[in-house]
């Protein structure tokens, strides 16, 4: 009885607390949603273009695309700005021929435009560790952080990878939708790793995953 009680007076708090419920009328194919989704490709697209240039190599075979909406919680146990935060993501395979670190190397130099005299994070990790396959995620960055707005480069595969390296490599890619909350809101263009690989140019010792994502879309409550 006491415990009820109590449950009722936690539930009668949590109602007279300012909070939000989710909306039911939100549409993930909607005009509005769509019509940023149709603005954030172009823009990643641009991005990876960007580091092809600096890199002075194109990536392999074709890409691959997720893009998902994550909602929103305003309660007592969480409050978040918006209703549905939705999110895109692009991912492609670069190609390193040997030597495979400098060119690891010369890649991460090119995931954001200027220098880093001292080194990028993906130097910082290549001097942590001597095979490719063992960095973590690392990008352009001059010092340690995460840039949310650049390419990443986020696992590295040998060229004629075995069935065991190409499944420890498909963490490295972006979630695929049947691990979201709502699959209604995700859909993807998944990247076949196996397949990509065969279209890397003669001399590649390693393909980078590199992936570019853009917050394109809040929705508020």
């Amino acid at each position: 009885m006491v415990a009820l009680l109590l449950v009722a007076v936690v539930f009668g708090v949590y109602l007279s607390l300012p909070h939000h419920e989710l909306p039911d009328d939100f549409d993930f194919h909607g005009e509005d949603i769509t019509e940023a989704r149709r603005a954030a490709v172009p823009e990643l697209e641009a991005q990876l273009q960007s580091v092809e240039h600096r890199a002075g190599v194109e990536h392999v075979g074709p890409g691959g695309r997720t893009d998902w909406c994550e909602p929103g919680q305003d309660n007592f146990e969480r409050s978040d700005a918006y209703a549905y935060t939705c999110t895109i993501e692009l991912v492609q395979l670069f190609p390193v021929s040997e030597p495979a670190r400098a060119g690891a190397s010369h890649l991460g130099e090119a995931l954001i435009e200027g220098d880093c005299p001292k080194g990028t994070t993906t130097d910082f990790a290549l001097a942590e560790h001597r095979r490719l396959e063992d960095l973590d995620e690392t990008g352009g960055d001059c010092v340690l952080g995460y840039q949310f707005d650049a390419p990443r480069i986020t696992g590295w595969l040998r060229v004629e990878p075995s069935p065991d390296e190409l499944s420890g490599a498909e963490v490295d890619l972006p979630s695929p939708c049947a691990l979201h909350q709502d699959r209604a809101l995700c859909q993807e263009t998944r990247l076949d790793l196996a397949a990509v690989a065969e279209f890397a140019p003669r001399g590649t010792a390693y393909l980078a995953i590199v992936r570019a994502r853009k917050n394109y879309y809040d929705l508020e409550w």
